[in-house]
């Protein structure tokens, strides 16, 4: 399992990017997955805003929900980051009515995105389809809709395929020139051979989206070289899943 340090400084939250061994090694895992609402990940460009524990979301790729303890944090006057504010009366506890999303990968991106201003999450199923069609846009959309000024937002890209293994045709490093955003850094070739690097496209779009630089981590660890996770192109037979889990902290 692997966490971003930049969402660790935020304890009113929990984060996870489980890898293979972690449902046997990880405390408590199944507990954590069988709390999550997951969704149909059909490589669209569909967020969906879920305010109850209803387990599966069809024909969705990006789950939001404001079901979080009801913590008070500010973003600090300098635009560092963010503090929690002492308060007298007691902070709501982490329960029933807390939300857990989560994300299934196999090379695929999971990426977090957490308002800390108006205390909303979403967790994102990103493949190059759903890059390409503006998952990442139509998340963010819902979080200006719902009051959210991007300056608050932090985002976190998960364990994925990296440049170095995600060959492509390059038919599909066209496809993405023309989205209009600079891609170029995101493009190689190598030997003949185009290679794509998807982390850095979704930060790309992270940016061009209004997110400060500081407020996004991207954990640079290919799911294809790295055996800990699962890689459905170098196991193309029977790729198991790397869960991706975002909620509220549980407090004692």
């Amino acid at each position: 399992m692997v966490q971003s340090e930049l969402l660790l400084k935020y304890k009113e939250i929990n984060h996870y990017f489980f890898d293979r061994k972690d449902s046997t090694v990880f405390p408590n895992y199944q507990s954590i997955i069988n709390k999550c609402i997951f969704a149909e990940q059909v490589h669209g460009n569909k967020t969906v805003f879920i305010s109850n524990g209803k387990k599966f979301i069809p024909k969705a790729d990006g789950l939001m929900t404001d079901k979080l303890p009801q913590y008070q944090s500010r973003l600090n006057r300098d635009g560092t980051g963010f503090r929690t504010i002492k308060q007298r009366s007691p902070v709501f506890q982490a329960g029933e009515s807390s939300l857990f999303l989560g994300i299934r990968t196999a090379d695929c991106l999971p990426i977090f995105f957490v308002d800390y201003e108006k205390q909303i999450i979403a967790a994102v199923h990103a493949g190059w389809k759903g890059l390409f069609s503006g998952i990442i846009e139509s998340a963010l959309t819902q979080f200006r809709k719902r009051g959210s000024n991007v300056k608050n937002i932090v985002s976190v890209i998960g364990p994925h395929i990296g440049i170095c293994c995600y060959n492509v045709p390059y038919d599909r490093v066209l496809e993405f020139k023309k989205r209009g955003i600079n891609f170029d850094t995101a493009v190689v070739l190598r030997k003949s051979k185009w290679y794509l690097d998807l982390g850095r496209i979704a930060y790309l779009t992270i940016r061009n989206c209004g997110l400060f630089s500081k407020n996004i981590d991207m954990l640079s660890i290919c799911t294809y070289c790295d055996n800990r996770f699962f890689s459905y192109r170098r196991e193309k037979s029977s790729p198991g899943r790397n869960y991706s889990v975002i909620g509220a902290a549980q407090r004692n």
